[in-house]
Parts: structure tokens; sequence; C-alpha cells
């Protein structure tokens, strides 16, 4: 076996070792380096829009709600005889956001803004 390296396996913790160790210098460049090109808020952002575009409408698709009603006494009637069996499903299909608006006193709707919401408590 002449110009072939043997392969010897490295243990759990060699692997793991590394032979230069990161520093804090190193860790700031790399924030530094990641808040210069994302910003302080894309993470965010990033996220909401994921849940708005696709986590959201997997939620509603999931499973239907399920409702069986409570037996209730009435007069004349056999305890069991007409709810024993029924079930009522609710299940939401295709759903969207729109911007949000408020009706107003006079029936006249407008779109809400974040500081005209907070202003009027409706947050």
């Amino acid at each position: 076996m002449d110009g072939e390296e043997s392969f010897e396996p490295m243990d759990d913790q060699a692997m793991y070792e590394d032979p230069q160790e990161i520093g804090q210098d190193d860790s700031w460049a790399v924030i530094s380096a990641f808040f210069k090109d994302k910003g302080l808020v894309r993470q965010q952002l990033d996220s909401f829009n994921e849940f708005v575009n696709s986590s959201m409408q997997e939620i509603v698709e999931e499973d239907p709600i399920r409702v069986r009603p409570e037996q209730q006494y009435v007069p004349g009637q056999q305890p069991g005889d007409e709810n024993e069996d029924k079930e009522h499903v609710v299940k939401f299909e295709q759903i969207y956001l729109s911007k949000p608006t408020t009706t107003e006193a006079d029936g006249e709707t407008a779109v809400l803004f974040p500081k005209e919401a907070r202003l009027r408590n409706l947050t």
C-alpha cells in the first residue's frame, strides 16, 4: 500500500475541537456584518412575511373544528333521542388579509393606521 494514506477514525471530542479558536473580535465582526447586510428589523419582517404568506394558511388547513352539542333537557323528549350522533364541522378554506379598517358611528369606513389605533385604544 505505497502512497496510500491510512484513515483513522476520530473520537467524538477530537471531532469538535477546532485548532483555531473563535475570539470575541471574530464574533463581533460576524454580528456587525450581519446587521450591515440585513439591518435591525429584516429578520422580524421576513419572519412575519413568511407567516402571512404560508404558515397562516397551513395552520387554518390543518384540522377542522368539530363541535358536538351537549345533551339538553327538553320537556317531552326522551334523553339521547336526537342530538346523540350530531357533530358540526367547521372548516375554513382560503384566507386573506386586508388593510385594517374601522367603521365610524356615521357608517363611514376608513383605513386604520397604527397611531390612530393606539390613540383610540383599539390595540
